[in-house]
C-alpha cells in the first residue's frame, strides 16, 4: 500500500526502500485503514520537500516510519479502549464525580446570568451603554 501511494504525478516510484524496511516502518500502522497509510506516505513526501528534496522527490524508509509513528498517536484516539487499564469501582466513581463536577462548573460560569453578572459592572465602569 505504501508503494501504491509513493508515486509521483506521473505514475513512478519515489520510495527507495526494500519491502522489509517499509514492513518496519509502518508496523505503528498495523491494522489502520489505507487513510493512515497514505496520510503517513504524504507526511513522508512533504518531509521530503521540506528537508531540500530537489525536482527529483525521494522518500526512504526513515521518512515513512518518522511519519508513521507520528500517526500513532491519531490512530490510538479511534480506539481509547486499547490501551485503557482496568478502573476499580472508586476510580470509576471519582471519574464520573469529576466529570460530572467541570460539566456543572463550566455551565454555571457559561451562563447568561453569570456573564451578566460580571460584564454588567465591567461596562458601567467603562462607560459604555448597556442595552
Amino acid at each position: 500500500m505504501v508503494r501504491s501511494y509513493g508515486r509521483d504525478a506521473s505514475g513512478a516510484s519515489i520510495i527507495e526502500a526494500s519491502d522489509d524496511d517499509l514492513l518496519k516502518a509502518v508496523e505503528p500502522l498495523v491494522g489502520a485503514n489505507a487513510a493512515f497509510i497514505r496520510e503517513a506516505v504524504e507526511r513522508a513526501k512533504l518531509a521530503a520537500v521540506g528537508n531540500g528534496a530537489s525536482d527529483d522527490l525521494i522518500i526512504n524508509a526513515e521518512a515513512v516510519s518518522i511519519a508513521a509513528k507520528s500517526m500513532s498517536a491519531h490512530l490510538k484516539l479511534l480506539d481509547p479502549t486499547k490501551d485503557m487499564q482496568p478502573m476499580s469501582g472508586m476510580e470509576a466513581a471519582g471519574s464520573i464525580l469529576c466529570q460530572e463536577l467541570g460539566t456543572n462548573i463550566l455551565r454555571t460560569m457559561l451562563s447568561p446570568q453569570a456573564i451578566r453578572k460580571v460584564m454588567v459592572p465591567l461596562m458601567e465602569r467603562d462607560g459604555e451603554q448597556i442595552g
